[in-house]
């Protein structure tokens, strides 16, 4: 058995692997290649390694400054959804959101309060300025949402923002992807900017 000392020296992630190593023994782990009653290796989905990702989407709304209504869809000029690539630590992979940021490239604050929803797969795709639609087919895919509602500083600013901390939402990725997905709804009737961009950064603790 492995002792304190000699953890010691280990960084974390093979500290990890030692005790996940030495667990699987006391639950009677063989090894098939010595014919059963050796030792068997912890694979990586076995293993907890608690990391952290930031992973980020940004688009470009159409050139127009066409007023939104509440709860329309906000989304680029070639209608699609945010791709959050890589969010599990490995396929299949799951954790916690814990904070989540929106930039836009105006100051206007007026109204600006957005709804971030997430997905494990991708919705169909609704245009910019469409309805929003919560679809019961969905429920499976829908891993919840978030509010935005953004702020600005000073004089001379040029953008608005939001931050998010201790979200704590819970995601999984398919069995297939590292990837999660994302719409974004405004919340209330929204005069936007011609060209408007806006920034999502979502922070993930990773199991």
């Amino acid at each position: 058995m492995a002792s304190a000392t000699c953890l010691s020296g280990l960084q974390p992630d093979q500290k990890q692997t030692v005790i996940a190593y030495l667990l699987c023994q006391l639950a009677g782990g063989s090894d098939a290649s010595s014919g059963g009653g050796g030792l068997t290796t912890p694979t990586d989905a076995q293993l907890v390694r608690g990391s952290m990702a930031v992973v980020s989407a940004e688009f470009e709304r159409p050139n127009d400054t066409t007023a939104y209504a509440g709860n329309d869809v906000v989304g680029p000029t070639v209608a699609a959804v945010m791709t959050f690539a890589n969010v599990g630590r490995i396929v299949g992979g799951n954790g916690y959101v814990t904070n989540v940021r929106l930039i836009k490239s105006t100051n206007v604050t007026a109204n600006a309060t957005f709804r971030l929803w997430l997905y494990q797969t991708a919705p169909a795709v609704i245009a910019d300025n469409a309805p929003f639609t919560l679809l019961y087919a969905n429920r499976a895919i829908r891993l919840g949402y978030v509010d935005l509602p953004c702020s600005t500083e000073g004089a001379g600013s040029n953008s608005a923002s939001s931050f998010l901390t201790n979200v704590n939402l819970k995601f999984a990725c398919t069995a297939a992807s590292r990837d999660l997905y994302g719409v974004l709804e405004v919340k209330q009737a929204y005069i936007p900017g011609a060209l408007e961009d806006f920034f999502v950064e979502i922070t993930v603790d990773q199991n």
